[in-house]
């Protein structure tokens, strides 16, 4: 069967003396570039081919006006806007607002609205009579509802703010237009308005025209196929179907049935009845998620293979979301030679626009300590992680990373970082101007680009980074000859992602050879024998929003502004084209359930219910289950044994004794096979870094106490003066600077003044429960455990927080910033397999005092004491069995050492291999939880 443009080719070879003389007008360049084809291949001798011009063009190039870049157009349409309404809105914040005003005029000149009418506010019902005379009833119905609802109902603040505007938008579009117009420049629907408003003079040279393929019409291209028409020789060809012509309800044919009335096509070409009266093949495929739609092409592709009439060219992979093309491309069968892909590559998916998104944070988040630029480590992180520079410069970015975690510097210095002309040009600060970081975007990008232009692997990149280098560029140049300020440099940056977000690189290839991958937009006037659509889901095909406008829906509906129903229609246009020459098709949507929940499109519903076609409907899901048996670490080897039996000599934690229970395998990942967590920074803002600070400023201020009797009166000394110096050690200590500048303005945080009042009430505390000795402070101890024919003993070794002398009982503290649990039922539910996370504290607090209670004679008491939840009744022991725990005395300790020498025997025992945890819980925040896939 010939394609649409196969069949327009013949007739232009059949009934076209001149080609040379004969200007064909198509939506866009691909549908020309097809047309040259099949002109080609259906001719034997050498002609002239006709002039093949996208619409676009025929605009642009009968105008004296010229498109600006939005940053302009946006910011002149700022100044009239501020000067009409007065506002003290800023740039900044006017900017998302003018890109809705902005698209709203260039909607009413595209459609050739009357800008006065649609602005004007109609206070008395009557007035619509005398100001809409001529309109139709139906319509005019319409705009009396609008109104009357507005001035009926009560206003609003809103409301009221709205009319303001709404008075005021009539004199702002005016005067907009005559500022652009002197300037000589433009937006697209004031370039096609002025085009039609002198449509007689505009000089064309063709004689004949052919009109192709077109769709939706705004009215300004209505009126220049109307002014051709009564000027010249015009053919149209409209590509559709009876099925959804006829039908006046279906919407795939709302514009073309209007196009049809006004422009007759030639003896009804490419007007066919083909969707309900050829046989097709049509599957409707469910599968459960986005990415799996895409594994499916291999085996769809190698089945349609084997048939004898398969041509790659006449196949097409349509996708209704972008975002799967490079999954896509990852799932090509290797039979396929050769595959085009039409929709361009998102410049937004790529790393090239990663590596610019970390230069921008990288500068928002710098600081300036007397004159020395320091920057963030994480930003510092991610720029030296990045591929690009990974690859230019591997030695030197492997080492000022580990340089970085090694001394875990929270804001690393300029002058530190500048290893290469590359890295001093990343790592230099600007002066917080906008003109100033436009400048050190581009200059950085041109660098890199020279970097790794010789580089294979990164040939694609390079194009896009040159692509974003043009865009920066431009940018900049706007910045700078408009003199646009800013206040802050989100908006900058908010418009640099808007620019670079609707970029597209075009793959290397040949458009009219293999298989074709395009988007929906670009499939117009194409035909396929087989056609493959994916992400047919609601929301996603057709959308389920359209673009923001100040223009209400019923005013838009009034004056026949685009609105949800003209989208639908177009996509329900996509839809169904793609159904009239196909014979195998295939329809994929993916039925996610949770949060992003998918369903199906409506199209796939109507075609179910409406096509006089057998369609096969089938879920692709597929159950996945993990392989229990795929973590097999089988039994403990000679080496295994080996290191065990080291780690418990050489001393084993509380805090490795609660990875065993909690996990063994996870015991086994961090212990024996040393696959430690990935190293990362303690930040001012995390918990960790909270109870570092709390621990250290505690030990400064009762270090000089050790080993005498602490009375209420010694708290005294513990003046402001005395916690701030123990605070400016601490944090010297921590944040490895003498800087006085850096501490003070870390004392700011808020983190340290919520620090300060712990130690306040913790102190206060204190004081209240003196008499007391304090006997170690952060002091290591170690526990010797005996094991039944062991040739060695088992060594726990830690840190205790706190050791004190109380009414003539020892007291093990340890201190807790986050949350805690102080009670236990049995001994044997600290060793439970199934036990809580939570039991950690309790399993780690009781070996704390077990260690110094075998070199004492004086009761031990564990304690806990939690800063976040201490009061004057607050009471730090264990509730065990409903009883507070005052002191081990020889039957727990038995009991709990029994249970612990157990579990090393365990540990050593060769036939018992390291398990999975069963409890879910202690597997949330698992480092390791990609490698044992729980």
């Amino acid at each position: 069967m010939r394609s649409f443009l196969e069949e327009v080719s013949e007739y232009i070879l059949s009934n076209t003396k001149e080609l040379k003389s004969l200007e064909i007008i198509v939506p866009n360049r691909r549908t020309g570039l097809f047309l040259k084809k099949y002109i080609s291949e259906q001719t034997s001798k050498t002609i002239w081919l006709p002039k093949i011009t996208p619409i676009q063009e025929i605009f642009y190039n009968n105008s004296n006006l010229h498109i600006a870049e939005e940053i302009v157009l946006i910011y002149q349409l700022y100044k009239i806007f501020i000067e009409h309404t007065k506002s003290s809105e800023s740039f900044d914040d006017f900017y998302y607002w003018g890109e809705i005003i902005l698209a709203d005029f260039d909607d009413i000149d595209k459609y050739l609205v009357d800008a006065e009418k649609l602005f004007s506010t109609v206070a008395d019902i009557k007035e619509i009579d005398q100001l809409f005379d001529g309109y139709e009833e139906s319509s005019i119905e319409i705009i009396k509802k609008f109104w009357y609802n507005v001035n009926q109902a009560q206003i609003s603040s809103h409301k009221e703010s709205f009319l303001k505007l709404w008075q005021s938008m009539y004199n702002i579009y005016t005067e907009y237009k005559l500022e652009l117009k002197d300037s000589g420049i433009a937006y697209q629907g004031m370039i096609y308005k002025e085009v039609i408003e002198n449509i007689t003079n505009c000089p064309f040279k063709s004689q004949e025209f052919i009109i192709v393929g077109f769709n939706a019409l705004n009215k300004c291209e209505k009126e220049l196929f109307k002014h051709l028409k009564s000027n010249y020789h015009v053919d149209f060809f409209w590509d559709a179907d009876k099925y959804y012509i006829q039908d006046k309800h279906q919407e795939a044919g709302k514009f073309i049935r209007e196009n049809i009335k006004y422009f007759p096509p030639v003896k009804d070409y490419g007007l066919i009845n083909n969707i309900n009266t050829v046989e097709k093949n049509i599957e409707v495929i469910m599968v459960p998620s986005p990415i799996s739609q895409t594994k499916l092409i291999p085996q769809i592709v190698n089945n349609w293979q084997t048939k004898n009439d398969f041509n790659p060219e006449k196949t097409a992979i349509v996708l209704g979301d972008e975002n799967l093309l490079i999954p896509l491309m990852y799932s090509i069968p290797d039979t396929i030679d050769s595959y085009n892909v039409s929709m361009g590559f998102p410049v937004k998916n790529s790393m090239s626009v990663a590596f610019i998104n970390h230069l921008i944070s990288l500068q928002q988040r710098c600081r300036i300590y007397k004159r020395e630029i320091k920057f963030f480590y994480k930003d510092v992180l991610s720029i030296l992680e990045h591929s690009f520079i990974r690859m230019c410069e591997q030695l030197t970015s492997e080492d000022l990373k580990n340089y970085i975690v090694t001394n875990k510097i929270i804001y690393i210095s300029e002058k530190e970082l500048w290893k290469s002309t590359l890295l001093k040009l990343i790592f230099s600060v600007n002066n917080k101007s906008i003109s100033v970081l436009s400048k050190y975007l581009t200059d950085t990008t041109g660098e890199l680009i020279s970097k790794i232009s010789s580089i294979d692997s990164f040939a694609m990149e390079n194009e896009i980074l040159n692509k974003v280098q043009i865009r920066l560029n431009a940018l900049h140049d706007c910045i700078i000859s408009n003199a646009i300020e800013f206040e802050s440099d989100k908006v900058f940056l908010r418009l640099l992602n808007q620019s670079i977000k609707s970029l597209n690189v075009a793959f290397e290839g040949e458009p009219l050879k293999g298989l074709q991958i395009l988007g929906f937009l670009e499939t117009r006037s194409l035909d396929f024998d087989n056609v493959i659509m994916l992400s047919i889901n609601e929301g996603i095909f057709p959308k389920k929003s359209v673009s923001q406008s100040l223009i209400p829906y019923n005013l838009r509906r009034f004056h026949e502004l685009p609105s949800i129903e003209f989208q639908d229609s177009i996509f329900a246009y996509y839809f169904y084209r793609l159904f009239q020459k196909a014979k195998n098709i295939k329809i994929i949507y993916c039925n996610q359930s949770g949060e992003n929940s998918s369903e199906a499109s409506r199209f796939i519903s109507q075609i179910k219910y409406e096509l006089n076609q057998e369609i096969t409907f089938s879920n692709k899901a597929y159950k996945i289950e993990l392989d229990k048996d795929k973590i097999n670490i089988g039994k403990k080897t000679d080496k295994i044994l080996s290191k065990i039996e080291t780690h418990l000599q050489n001393g084993i934690s509380p805090k490795a004794i609660n990875e065993y229970l909690n996990c063994p395998f996870k015991y086994y990942l961090r212990y024996i096979e040393n696959i430690k967590e990935p190293d990362k920074i303690e930040e001012a803002e995390d918990s960790a870094f909270f109870g570092t600070i709390f621990h250290e400023v505690m030990q400064y201020l009762y270090s000089p106490y050790i080993d005498k009797i602490i009375n209420k009166d010694d708290f005294k000394n513990f003046t402001q003066n005395t916690i701030n110096a123990a605070l400016e050690k601490t944090l010297r200590k921590i944040l490895k600077t003498e800087s006085k500048q850096e501490i003070e303005n870390f004392k700011n945080k808020i983190i340290v003044e919520i620090v300060l009042k712990y130690v306040q009430l913790l102190l206060k505390y204190d004081s209240n429960n003196t008499p007391f000795t304090i006997k170690g402070l952060e002091k290591e101890e170690f526990l010797n455990v005996k094991l039944e024919d062991c040739k060695f003993d088992v060594k726990v070794k830690g840190n205790i927080d706190r050791i004190d002398i109380h009414n003539n009982i020892i007291r093990v503290f340890d201190y807790k910033t986050g949350k805690t649990e102080v009670k236990f039922t049995s001994i044997d539910q600290l060793f439970d397999n199934n036990r809580k996370p939570e039991r950690n504290i309790i399993t780690q607090v009781i070996l704390y005092s077990l260690m110094y209670k075998q070199n004492s004679n004086m009761p031990v008491c564990p304690c806990i004491l939690n800063v976040n939840s201490i009061s004057s009744d607050y009471n730090y022991r264990l509730k065990y069995n409903k009883n507070y725990l005052n002191n081990i005395d020889s039957e727990f300790e038995n009991s709990f050492v029994s249970k612990l020498q157990s579990m090393f025997m365990e540990m050593l025992n060769t036939k018992i291999p390291f398990i999975q945890t069963e409890n879910i819980e202690n597997c949330k925040y698992c480092p390791y939880i990609n490698i044992c896939n729980k």
